[in-house]
């Protein structure tokens, strides 16, 4: 179980002040939606998200930013994909300032297959696109939906509309070239 280790987070700070005013001011993720992050070991979720079952944490994560600070989560909670027949485990953290992650490992390991191009981002399982997000233009990143339980849900009810050409420019040009702060490596 993945509780007693200590876990990546690779794109995001604590602090949205760490980030120049005009670019913080400039990042519009919405709280219905997470940054789709291949270095992120786990799914972390910012506080005040709508999330099903959330309980308190028995033991809590201890997660590595890449502003070098350590982090704890507080509550557990449970992201149930349409589609998927696991239900994965979602780790609030208070500190988060920018946006929610979802880990693509938590979503490899379950048996998706997750495929990136320039617009778009898909969950697949069992052949089947479960999870679709497109690009943020606050920020160039990849963004999936946080679900969320509703009576009556389908795998369609997730799904954002594929998307068709840009118009008027090239696809996605982010407008503030210095988002390169989110960019992050480590060696393992």
């Amino acid at each position: 179980m993945q509780d007693d280790k200590t876990v990546v987070a690779s794109n995001l700070t604590t602090d949205a002040t760490a980030l120049p005013q005009h670019i913080a001011a400039a990042i519009a993720i919405d709280a219905g939606r997470a940054i789709a992050d291949t270095g992120a070991t786990s799914i972390f979720i910012m506080d005040g998200v709508d999330v099903d079952n959330k309980r308190v944490s028995k033991k809590p994560l201890k997660i590595n930013l890449p502003d070098g600070n350590v982090v704890i989560s507080t509550h557990r909670c449970d992201i149930e994909i349409p589609g998927l027949p696991s239900i994965l485990t979602g780790h609030i953290v208070h500190h988060l300032a920018i946006a929610s992650l979802i880990g693509i490992r938590p979503l490899c390991k379950a048996g998706c297959t997750v495929i990136f191009d320039d617009l778009k981002c898909e969950v697949i399982y069992n052949n089947a696109v479960i999870l679709r997000g497109l690009k943020d233009p606050s920020t160039d990143l990849w963004t999936l939906p946080i679900p969320r339980k509703r009576v009556g849900t389908t795998p369609g009810e997730n799904l954002l509309p594929r998307p068709g050409p840009c118009i008027g420019r090239a696809p996605h040009q982010s407008e503030h070239p210095a988002l390169v702060c989110f960019a992050h490596s480590i060696r393992t």
